[in-house]
């Protein structure tokens, strides 16, 4: 990657969003497909209360994942000082800045949390041996605290970082403050990664790892993030193009972005994929019974199926068609494979939690709670997001690297 010396500039007034644009409407359609969603959630929510809980779940995780993979692209950015993002930096704060309302989606689940873990239960800790040695940790209290922990982390770091940035684009440059600001983030960058990374593997093992508290992989929180990431990077390229379309970015993201932003995403796709086989391969060559239970859960009942659509359809396929310079110049098919890449990541957390269901039986089969579940946690998320979007500059216009991102070139 370099960057050309040629001068390019951009105003705030040319990367805000007019109110008579259709996305300024996006927040009151979220709402509506939030309501529609989540209530039909409830309604379909089956005969046992977990039907309902663990279709949330998978949803919950899938947008919460987005979130997080978003404040990992701004906190990178900063620690790596990468001047080539800052023209795309603001969508991704806006993806970490909705980190609060996360916390509030988890209530449900927090108050139907002895449907979804089994560890919840005070016959099964009574009987179970694995559960008695690890109840210091799962248990009822120190799960509510590390839940309010995680959420008062992240939310804190994202909206931190977020204005502090927009605080930026009001700044008259060159001034002592101004220039403060970007070294205080930077600065900070660091621990805020280590606080990030921590709560996003505790998370993973809380909310998915531990639905099956017999079975544990010290490799599971690297695959959430690289999940989270990739996902993060995917819907980038949807809104840089769909946004670039509409001429609400100034032509400031070019051709040369799009093909950056498609090689990161299909760089993490393949980091998801090494990170998934490592840890099949370990538990495959130990042959430990309670290791390779987990996944032969995941190879009867139907769900063979899924393993190997995930297989083919998170790796082999994107690998080899996301590899050429073509595609990820290509506003179209980057698109599409991005679109592509986010409906396999919901397929990986629908394959890591549903299982779980009704001990170890969950049904394979992807059904209308599941998808009214996607609708209405999405559309919290959508209305969520464009609210944030509309609020500010959708670049942030006087970051003192803008120049050097606008004038990007990709090798």
């Amino acid at each position: 990657m370099s960057a050309g010396h040629h001068a390019k500039t951009i105003t705030a007034d040319a990367v805000t969003l007019p109110k008579s644009a259709g996305w300024t409407k996006l927040p009151i359609v979220g709402a509506v497909l939030a309501v529609v969603g989540l209530a039909g959630t409830y309604a379909l929510r089956g005969e046992h209360a977990e039907d309902g809980l663990y279709a949330y779940l998978i949803a919950f995780l899938f947008f919460l994942s987005i979130a997080i993979g978003g404040l990992f692209y701004v906190l990178i950015g900063y620690l790596t000082r990468a001047g080539w993002g800052i023209v795309h930096r603001r969508l991704a704060e806006n993806m970490a800045a909705t980190m609060p309302i996360f916390g509030v989606l988890f209530v449900p689940i927090w108050i139907g949390r002895h449907h979804v873990w089994a560890w919840f239960s005070e016959e099964l800790l009574a009987t179970d041996v694995m559960l008695q040695k690890k109840a210091p940790f799962l248990n009822d209290g120190f799960f509510t605290i590390r839940s309010l922990l995680y959420f008062g982390l992240l939310s804190a770091v994202a909206l931190f970082f977020y204005l502090q940035s927009t605080k930026q684009d009001k700044m008259a440059a060159g001034s002592p403050e101004w220039e403060a600001i970007t070294r205080r983030l930077q600065m900070l960058s660091a621990p805020a990664i280590a606080v990030a990374a921590l709560v996003a593997t505790f998370i993973s093992f809380d909310y998915m790892m531990a639905l099956d508290f017999h079975w544990f992989s010290t490799m599971y929180g690297v695959i959430f993030f690289a999940g989270a990431f990739m996902s993060c990077f995917a819907l980038l390229a949807i809104l840089v193009v769909s946004l670039s379309n509409g001429d609400y970015l100034g032509g400031a993201i070019t051709t040369e972005h799009h093909h950056a932003i498609g090689k990161m995403m299909w760089g993490l796709m393949v980091f998801w994929a090494y990170t998934s086989f490592s840890q099949f391969m370990l538990i495959w060559y130990a042959n430990i019974p309670e290791e390779t239970l987990w996944y032969k859960h995941r190879w009867e009942h139907g769900w063979e199926y899924w393993t190997v659509i995930l297989f083919l359809g998170h790796f082999i396929l994107p690998f080899f068609a996301m590899m050429s310079r073509h595609v990820k110049r290509n506003a179209k098919l980057l698109v599409l494979g991005a679109v592509w890449l986010l409906a396999m990541h919901y397929l990986d957390l629908f394959w890591n939690v549903k299982p779980n269901m009704h001990h170890g039986h969950g049904s394979p089969a992807l059904g209308a709670v599941e998808i009214l579940a996607f609708i209405g946690v999405g559309g919290v998320f959508l209305a969520a997001y464009t609210f944030l979007l509309q609020r500010t500059p959708m670049i942030p216009t006087n970051d003192p690297r803008l120049p050097e991102s606008l004038a990007f070139e990709e090798q």
